[in-house]
């Protein structure tokens, strides 16, 4: 289809949205085109007012465009015609050229204001931990979109990078505009951009080139803090802009409060973006006789003394070895340090829980570092302890997973007291959260687990080097300073530890394979 043949298709609105780009391109680079056009557009407008007869069509405008004089040899009956027209043509003349200027006004119209090819949002997942069902064409297509359930991690276009945290409704209605109906958000663009828009069902915010958070509760309506830069507030009756360190909440029927920021809410990454080289530690215990066991791996010391049985018994598993703990005295001492300061880290292993699982019996599965909770001088965080929660108090944590850093807990949902092994594993992945610190995520049997009690951002700083740090123990209580350690009722098996934060892919590959993916 050539111009001419895009422009008569464009007339008769039979013009698709590839036929309006490649038009526009024909008008924009050829100023005598668009003038063509124009005159184009003022005599189709004219001929539809006029409604002229098409049999008469070609007699009639070529009396509109001859001079009285050139049409000397015209038949006494078409002069009288010629007359008529041109007497109609001078009271005509304001409307045509009123009908040019809005010809003119349809040709810019078209320029600046053309129709929008319909194109789907440039969307990609980048990871998404503890989704069970994801409406991938619904997430392209700009439709709402539910979680119910794990965070989900998206990229649009280039510039923008969202995570967002269930449950929650949401649309992409495109790479710059991102439609929030309940849940929380945390939004960044690439640096020297702005632009980005996220639509709340009271107001609008806009980047004006920062990393911020939105969170939107039946509640509590809308919330947004703003971690760097600054954003525009678009409320009814109020417009205003947020900077670094500044948060805002209103709802539909309030006014705009100020709040702190709470940069502890947000999750600001995923585990699984970033690849480096794996070191790792197993344990597979598979001696199944002696009173010590031997830890396979790479990268990590090769001359490493073999861990010491402190009481604990082989048991068989599935036709290989594991151990088998009393919750009284049973634990297993290694010589390794364990993985120190803020460092990513993933601890695994499989475990059963006794069947008279009780009150002191949970606590350390594997654990390191300092826990000296007595001491008032304590550094929080200086500790890592992967165990299960032994108490109803305050909350019944009772056979689920947790994690202890000599300060806030982080503890999972599912209760694992069914005598059934299960597969468990804590990640730790350092600046997660919006204010640099780490976020920790827990898995049981592969799935992501949402927190029953405590924090998920937490500051870590691990101590592997001081005289108040222990090394790596299983199946007792990391702490000092303290009448009487706890201890793990159950058995244990291969257990990981690995210096990265691996995502639930490779999680769920490990519990599969038992090998690093």
């Amino acid at each position: 289809m050539n111009r001419d043949q895009r422009l008569a298709a464009w007339l008769e609105d039979e013009l698709d949205s590839d036929g309006h780009e490649k038009l526009l391109c024909d008008l924009l680079s050829d100023e005598s085109y668009t003038q063509e056009a124009t005159q184009q557009l003022q005599m189709r407008r004219l001929l539809g007012s006029q409604a002229i007869d098409e049999k008469e069509f070609t007699r009639e405008l070529l009396l509109k465009v001859q001079s009285v004089d050139e049409a000397s040899d015209v038949p006494s009956t078409e002069r009288a015609i010629l007359s008529r027209l041109q007497l109609r043509r001078r009271w005509q003349r304001s409307a045509v050229a009123a009908v040019a200027v809005a010809a003119a006004a349809a040709i810019f119209l078209l320029v600046i204001f053309r129709p929008t090819p319909t194109t789907t949002p440039t969307v990609r997942v980048l990871a998404a931990e503890g989704v069970q069902s994801l409406d991938g064409r619904a997430l392209e297509e700009g439709r709402l979109v539910t979680i119910k359930g794990g965070i989900l991690e998206l990229e649009l276009g280039s510039e923008s990078r969202l995570v967002l945290e269930a449950p929650a409704e949401f649309a992409i209605e495109s790479a710059s505009v991102v439609r929030l109906v309940s849940g929380r958000c945390y939004a960044e663009m690439e640096k020297g951009t702005a632009g980005l828009r996220i639509k709340t069902p009271s107001g609008e915010v806009l980047d004006l080139g920062t990393r911020f958070g939105v969170e939107v509760t039946r509640s509590e309506g809308t919330s947004v803090h703003v971690f760097e830069g600054e954003v525009e507030l678009a409320i009814p009756e109020n417009r205003s802009v947020l900077r670094e360190g500044e948060g805002a909440r209103w709802t539909a029927s309030s006014e705009l409060k100020p709040i702190e920021v709470e940069a502890e809410r947000f999750i600001s990454r995923l585990p699984g973006s970033e690849r480096r080289t794996t070191k790792w530690l197993h344990w597979p215990f598979d001696e199944r006789d002696g009173n010590a066991t031997n830890p396979r791996g790479e990268w990590f010391p090769k001359d490493m003394d073999a861990a010491q049985l402190h009481g604990a018994q082989w048991i068989e598993r599935e036709g290989s070895g594991a151990l088998e703990f009393d919750g009284i005295d049973d634990w297993v001492e290694t010589t390794f340090a364990g993985i120190g300061a803020d460092a990513d880290r993933t601890v695994a292993a499989w475990i059963k829980l006794a069947p008279d699982f009780g009150k002191k019996n949970g606590q350390a599965i594997v654990g390191w570092g300092d826990f000296s909770i007595l001491d008032p001088h304590r550094r929080i965080g200086a500790a890592w302890e992967l165990g299960v929660g032994d108490t109803s108090k305050p909350v019944d944590v009772f056979g689920r997973i947790k994690v202890a850093i000599g300060g806030p807990l982080t503890v999972g949902h599912a209760d694992l007291r069914d005598g059934q092994w299960h597969h468990v594993a804590a990640v730790y992945l350092s600046q997660g959260a919006p204010n640099g610190q780490g976020i920790v995520l827990l898995y049981v049997d592969g799935q992501l687990q949402h927190r029953t009690f405590g924090r998920s951002v937490v500051r870590l700083d691990t101590d592997v080097k001081t005289s108040k740090s222990e090394p790596v123990q299983f199946g007792r209580q990391v702490m000092r300073a303290t009448p009487r350690r706890e201890y793990f009722k159950g058995a244990i098996d291969d257990v990981f530890i690995i210096n990265r934060a691996l995502s639930g892919d490779e999680l769920r590959a490990l519990r599969q394979t038992n090998e690093i993916p």
